[in-house]
């Protein structure tokens, strides 16, 4: 990259690449000065404003890291990356107005695990201990999980990675994407790298499924556990495979394999509970729900399943109390868990409450892009307001 930033020095990419490789090699001042180029170059390049003022962060440059977080949010007031730099900055010099920013990092586009702590570590300073408590837990869950930042330059650099791991790696973030056969062709190519490797059939099982090609996610079901029938990932990706054919029996017991496997594994009694349920065994199903909110109370899709349950019971006080315990940190799926609270509080009569969360529901579901979601939203919102209006007689013409 120094080579290539030599060569053309007005070609933005060489010298964030190589801005990126210095940074993880901790040559830290060279780094600054490769980004500060890169600005010269693109003043509004995000990925490159964030390192940078992070860098300078580390580097104790106060000013100069405050006033590039600020530039980054004049422009994007909702980036989670700028508003915890930004929030920790205030909270420093002692201006509450970092609270508030911190909180919006979390609140943005989902988990994340810094800004949890930092969070926490503000809450406790102001004595508001359970709110401490709460982002702590959620910095346990959460704390290497970042809010998602398009950086096409980075993701370039890490698809020209060929091996085993690079192609695994590569094919996870197609998964995320939705680009199945994407993920299919790369995890194929790993298998190539390395025949041993379990892991890429666990993924290849989910893969399959997701075009439909039954048949060949369960032959690498079979091929996976040849090769370790303790990955429990095999055992519950082959459940929920069975559960898109509504083969509920099958699938029961492939999660009930999984569990064998790790007790622990608490995706398994949430997916069994959901097989249980589909064949009409409701106390079974809500017994495996009610394991996994045990064992962990911020399980978000246990909370859902089993609010859900209480909900079928006409029990909408207990599924309330599901449906509020799983509501942060705001991502795409906090939407959905508004959506069920509204709904309880209407069955109890709560109509302002529930008018109030659905308000609240298309927010985030605005700023987390759930553009499907939002005339669902709509409607029920519409629906309930009409609803609440006192009937008025027509006068006659």
């Amino acid at each position: 990259y120094q080579r290539a930033r030599l060569l053309n020095p007005e070609e933005l990419r060489w010298a964030y690449l190589h801005a990126l490789v210095l940074a993880k090699l901790g040559e830290r001042d060279q780094a600054i000065a490769a980004l500060r180029q890169v600005l010269v170059l693109n003043s509004a390049d995000v990925p490159a404003g964030l390192k940078l003022a992070e860098l300078l962060d580390d580097a104790g440059q106060d000013d100069e890291s405050r006033k590039l977080y600020d530039g980054l949010l004049s422009h994007h007031p909702d980036l989670p990356q700028a508003l915890y730099g930004l929030g920790k900055h205030f909270l420093k010099q002692g201006d509450n107005t970092g609270l508030e920013l911190l909180e919006g990092a979390v609140n943005r586009k989902g988990p994340y695990g810094a800004a949890h702590y930092a969070l926490a570590e503000a809450y406790r300073h102001r004595g508001e201990t359970a709110k401490a408590d709460k982002q702590l837990e959620l910095f346990e869950k959460f704390r290497t999980t970042v809010p998602l930042l398009t950086d096409t330059l980075a993701t370039e650099m890490h698809n020209l990675n060929e091996s085993k791991q690079g192609l695994i790696n590569r094919g996870q973030r197609m998964i995320v994407q939705g680009r199945a056969r994407k993920a299919i062709e790369d995890l194929e190519l790993a298998l190539t790298r390395d025949s041993s490797a379990a892991g890429p059939h666990s993924l290849l099982i989910v893969t399959y499924g997701m075009i439909g090609k039954f048949e060949e996610a369960e032959s690498h079901y079979y091929q996976g556990v040849a090769l370790d029938p303790e990955l429990v990932q095999l055992h519950n990706n082959f459940g929920t495979l069975r559960l898109k054919q509504a083969r509920y029996d099958e699938a029961a017991q492939a999660f009930r394999d999984a569990l064998a496997v790790d007790p622990d594994y608490l995706d398994a009694y949430v997916n069994l509970g959901a097989a249980l349920e589909t064949t009409g065994k409701r106390s079974e199903a809500m017994k495996q729900y009610k394991i996994a909110v045990e064992r962990d109370p911020l399980h978000r899709a246990a909370g859902f399943h089993l609010g859900n349950a209480y909900m079928k019971m006409s029990n909408p006080h207990r599924a309330a109390e599901q449906f509020l315990r799983i509501l942060e940190p705001h991502d795409r799926k906090t939407p959905e868990y508004l959506q069920s609270l509204a709904l309880a509080y209407a069955e109890m009569g709560k109509y302002n409450d529930a008018e109030e969360t659905l308000k609240r529901a298309i927010s985030v579901a605005s700023n987390t892009g759930r553009k499907d979601l939002l005339p669902k939203l709509q409607a029920g919102l519409q629906l309930l307001q009409r609803a609440k209006k006192p009937s008025v007689a027509e006068t006659p013409q």
